[in-house]
């Protein structure tokens, strides 16, 4: 059965259909599943933007990690904000790329960014 407005304690309700779980259904666990954040007004698990694999919150800069062939932005850089993900495998201007999946906006200590924006040792 998939309409189920709330669940019962211990569950906790899909409110938006993905590849993995359909709207309306409750399932038995504390913690919503990937592609989900907990939804702080209604208690059930809110669709992530379509970038996210994992996120706390439902806005495209709530990401936690991002889908596969997206990169992370770990840091604010012009018109982009941290917990962004990109599609492909270049970061924004104004990124290097570290840890092959995510943009920061300088490398870490020890790492120096390549000619192609990529942070080596």
């Amino acid at each position: 059965n998939h309409d189920c407005k709330s669940c019962h304690s211990g569950f906790k309700l899909i409110e938006a259909t993905t590849d993995k779980y359909q709207q309306g259904i409750c399932l038995q666990t504390e913690a919503c599943p990937d592609g989900y954040a907990n939804n702080p007004q209604s208690g059930g698990c809110a669709k992530c933007a379509d970038s996210c694999l994992t996120c706390d919150g439902t806005g495209s800069s709530n990401c936690k990690t991002c889908k596969s062939g997206w990169l992370y932005l770990v840091d604010n850089v012009g018109n982009y904000t941290s917990g962004t993900c990109v599609e492909g495998s270049n970061c924004p201007d104004g990124y290097v790329l570290h840890q092959p999946i995510n943009c920061l906006a300088q490398c870490p200590e020890k790492y120096f960014p390549s000619e192609k924006k990529i942070c080596t040792l």
